[in-house]
């Protein structure tokens, strides 16, 4: 059986190839009969030998299949088909297998009457048949069938034939080698159910889905279209594709091995998608008989039947004939009436005509004239026909530019149109002869063009293929003006202006031919032309520095068009450039860095386009930074072009000193911004020009308002920077502590010479103070110690500067007051400030007992340089003269002597004024616990445990942090 390969859906396939084991596709038996058979492999499956081999009427009664005799098959069939002419790679003929126009319904009908004149009785034979079927819509397969409710057999048949062009006789050899159904006098209903064979695989059941006659006969056609894998589909059989040769299995048994096979049509392919093994010899020996354990018969029958039936498989007709005097292109089942104006270019394809009768013409329906439109049968593509060539037309619209309609042409079946040579496809262009110019269709009208040179030009840089467009259509559209080589420059013969030719038919004045050659249009191109070739053009202004393509802004420089970025040259005038020109010319995307700079050819200043202006750009620092820190592409233009543009004023030198004409504020040039300097002190401590240099007021606004003032603390590329030493020194810390800074550009910072690094605080000095920066400004250090101390006991490297910016420097904000707990970043130690020193505090418990733990603040060091570290809080502190024992984040009084000779560490006033005193009595004895020992009492100078019980309200509790330090 065939149809190895199922769909999903209505008559799919899966795509997958089964060879299956053997098995009948068409055995039957009843309750009295015995089966008698003799199994072929049809297909590559076990299927039986048609029954009207049967030449008794005896193997009528069982259904058994009997070999052939090898002189007679079926009555009334008479063995003309030569096996030794069987090609395995040529089963069928494209033209043939897919020729839908073999047939008609009546014929069909008529053909199948002759097989079975009369039918068992009880049984539908085929010529009987009917079944309901229903619309299907269009695909790549088939064209829409439409569906009729209860139809005939010829009938489906026939509008399947229509519907998926296929050849009906080839629908009907199938039939009758996968069921028999041609010949067959008793038909079952089983065999209609899987009339094709179609969804059933040879490993498995049939697929009910597909089982009905309709659904077999549709299913199959559609199958074997699918499988030339047409436009719209995937390109998914391509293992027996054409023109390949391929190896061929004679059996499902892989013993019995393959031979290479070249495939030469996609209608034998379709064969073996669809039955997938070739004849052996002993197959082909047998002719309708049986072969041997390695036969298979499917495609042994096809070819059989077909040939028997309807002739050759590879077809015989002629395609031109004649009939009298009358010329006819037989296509399928058209004619076509030849004209004697195109019949030269058939002759050179097909040969003279062959005579032929009125009875043979008539059978074919009458299509109307033969044209130079062709069209495959099998692709639809449609062609035109001139020199023994056929050229693709690529739209219906193309069609009817050279006077055809898609809709009237010539069907050629694929066999005849592969008689003609593919040429090129069919464009736009045309010739008045194969030796004439060309002309090209725009607007509607044709356009001659000036020369082949043009022409390649016109069609972006190669001769467009150019058909020889018949007077009779030429006459008939009007004539249009010439076209010109796009981006090319030309003069009218006796004239002295050049001009740049549009599409659109505008002559664009062209300045110079230094200018064209900004645009990348090399002035030795241009064409002296009669003055008659410009009739129709338009002179239209004059060729400027800026054009638009589609809308968009370009600027011409280098070459090329460079596209200008959005704001740039908006209101510049601008030379509108038609579709062709733009596509001749080269056309960059704005540079990288979003900025257009221009430069004249031979000149070094550069430009920066700031606007619709050109502002010189004093230095390359500049000119990095105008462009996002990378050097830019530089447009080099023409000197005419670059005086073309408006000047707008140059931009400052960056790390210049200017004020405006008549004033007396000065700023600093940072980049394209300005600083206000607010002294020359600092100008000096930078290394930067002492004197100022006077610009207009407008030149001075084009760097916009000034951004504060310039500050010793700057930024260069993120980097922390300390005025001093005529320079700026690096701070590896980036820690201005708190003090203002001036972020420069890296114009302004390549003007400040680099000093040093500062590895840690920033010191400055005039020559006798130091100040170090602290808390928004700079702390004024009083000697030489505190200046260690402020940079964690080294000596520090101050900056030089004057004194007149040493005395303008900021003084610190709030710093830390005394009574602080203060602990320096990074050091570990708590400091309480005590007037001139820092106290350190032993532990959180003396800082608890005392009240000072809220206070704490972590601080830079440089900030406690005035308060040298010195001693430690103990809870015993004096104030004042008097002495008091700290408890509970108070401080009561102890009575002098008292305290026993423990350490008593005295406290400034101001210190003490922070602290709270108790209101408690003096204290007359002390005595200390924590509340988790004993009680202590002071002895000679040390805390001994007693004992002894004391009334409560003359024990003080304090934290064990404070009696650890009371304890010593």
């Amino acid at each position: 059986m065939g149809a190895p390969l199922v769909f999903t859906g209505n008559f799919r396939n899966t795509g997958h190839m089964l060879r299956p084991p053997a098995r009948p596709a068409r055995l039957r038996t009843r309750a009295a009969a015995a089966v008698a058979s003799v199994i072929l492999l049809v297909a590559g499956l076990v299927v039986a030998v048609p029954a009207q081999a049967v030449p008794t009427a005896d193997a009528d009664t069982s259904k058994g299949i009997s070999a052939a005799p090898a002189a007679r098959v079926a009555s009334g069939i008479v063995k003309t088909a030569d096996l030794s002419k069987f090609q395995p790679g040529n089963i069928i003929s494209d033209a043939v297998f897919y020729n839908s126009g073999t047939m008609t319904e009546g014929q069909i009908q008529a053909f199948l009457n002759a097989q079975v004149p009369t039918c068992r009785s009880g049984y539908v034979c085929l010529k009987d048949k009917t079944d309901t079927t229903r619309a299907i819509p269009a695909d790549p397969m088939c064209n829409a069938y439409a569906g009729g409710g209860v139809e005939s057999a010829a009938r489906i048949l026939f509008k399947v034939a229509q519907a998926c062009g296929i050849n009906p006789q080839a629908l009907l050899v199938m039939l009758q080698k996968e069921q028999s159904l041609v010949r067959d006098t008793w038909p079952l209903d089983s065999q209609y159910k899987i009339a094709m064979g179609q969804g059933c695989p040879d490993t498995a059941a049939c697929d009910s889905r597909y089982f009905g006659f309709f659904n077999q006969v549709y299913g199959a056609a559609w199958q074997l279209k699918r499988y030339a894998n047409p436009p719209g589909t995937s390109n998914y059989f391509t293992w027996y594709a054409p023109g390949k040769t391929w190896n061929v299995r004679y059996h499902p048994t892989v013993a019995c091995g393959s031979s290479p096979v070249y495939i030469a049509n996609q209608a034998t392919a379709a064969l073996y998608y669809y039955t997938p093994y070739q004849p052996n010899a002993a197959a082909l020996r047998a002719g309708y008989g049986e072969g041997d354990g390695c036969s298979a018969y499917g495609n042994r029958n096809f070819y059989q039947y077909f040939t028997d039936w309807f002739g050759s498989t590879q077809g015989s007709a002629s395609t031109l004939v004649k009939v009298g005097v009358d010329v006819w292109l037989v296509a399928g089942d058209r004619r076509y009436h030849m004209p004697s104006t195109v019949y030269a270019e058939y002759i050179r394809v097909f040969g003279t005509a062959v005579a032929t009768s009125a009875s043979y013409l008539n059978r074919f329906t009458d299509s109307g004239p033969v044209s130079l439109f062709v069209r495959n049968a099998a692709s639809g593509e449609i062609a035109y026909v001139q020199n023994g060539r056929t050229h693709w037309f690529s739209s219906c619209s193309l069609v009817q530019l050279w006077g055809g309609d898609c809709a009237k042409r010539v069907d050629l079946t694929p066999e005849q149109f592969a008689r003609f040579e593919a040429g090129p496809a069919m464009t736009d262009y045309s010739r008045t002869a194969v030796t004439g110019l060309y002309q090209r269709w725009a607007g509607g009208q044709l356009r001659p063009i000036l020369d082949a040179e043009s022409a390649r030009l016109v069609n972006g840089g190669t001769l467009p293929f150019a058909a020889v467009m018949p007077a009779s259509v030429q006459a008939g559209v009007p004539t249009g003006p010439t076209l010109f080589a796009p981006a090319r420059a030309l003069r009218i013969d006796g004239g002295a202006q050049v001009y740049l030719p549009t599409s659109d038919g505008r002559l664009i004045h062209v300045p110079s031919f230094a200018m064209i050659a900004d645009y990348g249009i090399p002035g030795s191109t241009f064409r002296v032309v009669d003055r008659a070739r410009t009739q129709g053009y338009t002179p239209a202004g004059s060729l400027t520095p800026v054009a638009t393509c589609a809308g968009e802004r370009f600027i011409a420089g280098s070459g090329r068009l460079t596209r200008l970025p959005q704001g740039a040259g908006g209101t510049l005038p601008a030379t509108e450039l038609d579709a062709a020109t733009c596509a001749a010319l080269a056309l960059a995307d704005t540079p990288a860095g979003g900025q257009i700079f221009i430069g004249a050819i031979g000149a070094d200043a550069i430009h920066h386009l700031n606007g619709d202006a050109l502002r010189h750009v004093p230095n390359v620092e500049l000119l990095k930074e105008l462009n996002g820190g990378a050097f830019p592409t530089i447009l080099r233009v023409s000197p005419a072009s670059l005086a073309a543009l408006p000047q707008g004023l140059p931009y400052l030198r960056p790390g210049s000193m200017v004020r405006a004409d008549g004033a007396s504020t000065v700023y600093f040039v940072n980049g394209a911004s300005l600083l206000h300097l607010p002294s020359w002190d600092l100008a000096r401590a930078l290394g930067l020009p002492a004197t100022s240099t006077a610009v207009s007021a407008a030149q001075l606004a084009t760097a916009g308002p000034s951004q504060g003032n310039l500050t010793p603390f700057v930024t260069c590329a993120a980097e922390l920077y300390l005025a001093g030493d005529g320079g700026r020194s690096r701070v590896s810390s980036g820690d201005a502590e708190g003090n203002g800074i001036s972020e420069l550009a890296p114009s302004a910072c390549a003007q400040i010479p680099i000093r040093a690094t500062i590895d840690g605080p920033a010191f400055v000095t005039d020559g006798s103070r130091v100040a170090v920066a602290a808390a928004g400004g700079f702390l004024r250090l009083q000697t030489a110690e505190q200046a260690r101390a402020a940079n964690g006991g080294r000596e520090p490297q101050p900056r030089r500067i004057t004194a007149g910016l040493f005395a303008s420097l900021p003084a610190p904000g709030a710093l830390p007051a005394v009574g602080a707990v203060v602990r320096g970043v990074g050091d570990g130690t708590v400091y309480l400030l005590d007037g001139a020193r820092r106290v350190a505090l032993p532990n959180w418990g003396v800082g608890d007992d005392l009240g000072i733990r809220s206070r704490l603040t972590v601080r830079p060091a440089v900030e406690m340089a005035l308060h040298p570290p010195k001693g430690t809080l103990s809870p015993l502190v004096g104030c004042e003269g008097r002495i008091y024992l700290a408890s509970g984040g108070q401080l009561r009084e102890v009575q002098r002597g008292a305290e026993g000779g423990l350490r008593v560490e005295p406290l400034d006033t101001a210190t003490c004024r922070t602290l709270t005193f108790a209101t408690a009595p003096t204290l007359a004895a002390l005595r200390i616990t924590d509340g988790t020992g004993p009680v202590y009492v002071a002895q000679e100078g040390s805390l001994v445990s007693t004992d002894t019980t004391f009334p409560a309200e003359s024990v003080v509790r304090v934290s064990p942090g404070s009696l650890s330090v009371l304890r010593g």
